[in-house]
């Protein structure tokens, strides 16, 4: 006999055993049965009447709930539409928002850039106040510049038409001087120039300006202090004092050097006539260039 057998006649067994201690139990309750029958069958038509009694409620709990439904899904939908509604107006609300955050921030950066655009233009205001200031202060300057230059191109004209003068003069006393000399070679062609040349008188020496045989005496001037000048020449040379030597620079005339002072080598003496500025180096003779 199998294991499965086995086990199903332990089972059968077990049933039997319960079957008749259900039958036993049974028996001893039989005279119980119909009062119990009865209560149970009263119990059964009352519950039939609650049964439907019950499902009278329900189905009119039913129809409700079918109408509860379908008030609410409207009104769920309702709800729905209306938050969709809201949730557009939500959306549209925060991209105003954003919008208006944007231009705010938007406004804040351009009033700051605007604070600072008239911080600079404030500066730069002040610095042009001060340009203007100091441009008006060195106008002013100019103006007194330019009046003292005025001064004194109104002098130097003058000077200049003093000097035109005297030029002038010179040039008279010149073509008077050479008209004398022109005499005065005149007279010395008819001279003999003898062995004694010189005649000492008082302080000065008869000699004249050019040398025997008409050589005229030539030199450079060595040294200049303001209105005084030194020349390489002197009593060697046959230069005395108060002679009178013309002043050269090239062709250019530059004034007259009268001596006062006389050195065998050198001499001094002051400028007269003087129409331009006598450097060292500037060529001394007392013939016209």
């Amino acid at each position: 006999m199998s294991t499965l057998t086995k086990t199903f006649v332990l089972l059968v067994s077990i049933l039997s055993i319960f079957l008749c201690g259900v039958v036993v139990i049974f028996v001893v309750n039989t005279n119980d049965y119909r009062t119990a029958y009865d209560s149970q069958v009263t119990a059964a038509r009352a519950a039939q009447t609650q049964a439907k009694l019950a499902e009278d409620a329900l189905a009119r709990g039913l129809l409700s709930h079918q109408v509860l439904t379908q008030l609410q899904n409207r009104t769920n939908q309702e709800l729905q539409r209306q938050y969709a509604v809201l949730l557009r107006q939500v959306q549209v609300e925060s991209e105003k928002r954003a919008t208006a955050e944007g231009a705010e921030v938007t406004a804040i950066n351009t009033v700051a850039s605007l604070q600072e655009t008239i911080t600079n233009m404030y500066e730069v205001q002040k610095a042009i106040q001060t340009a203007l200031q100091e441009a008006h202060s060195q106008m002013n300057d100019a103006q007194v510049q330019v009046v003292g230059l005025t001064r004194q191109l109104n002098e130097t004209r003058v000077r200049e038409l003093d000097l035109e003068s005297l030029s002038r003069v010179r040039l008279a006393k010149n073509m008077e001087l050479e008209e004398i000399i022109s005499q005065l070679w005149a007279q010395v062609a008819d001279v003999k120039v003898t062995d004694q040349d010189w005649v000492a008188r008082d302080d000065k020496v008869s000699q004249s300006p050019i040398q025997a045989g008409g050589v005229p005496i030539r030199g450079t001037v060595t040294e200049v202090a303001d209105d005084r000048a030194s020349i390489s020449v002197g009593t060697a040379d046959g230069v005395h004092r108060n002679m009178t030597f013309k002043i050269y620079r090239n062709e250019n005339y530059l004034g007259d050097l009268l001596v006062t002072y006389v050195l065998p080598n050198e001499a001094a003496g002051t400028l007269v006539l003087q129409v331009g500025s006598v450097v060292t180096g500037d060529t001394v003779t007392t013939a016209f260039n």
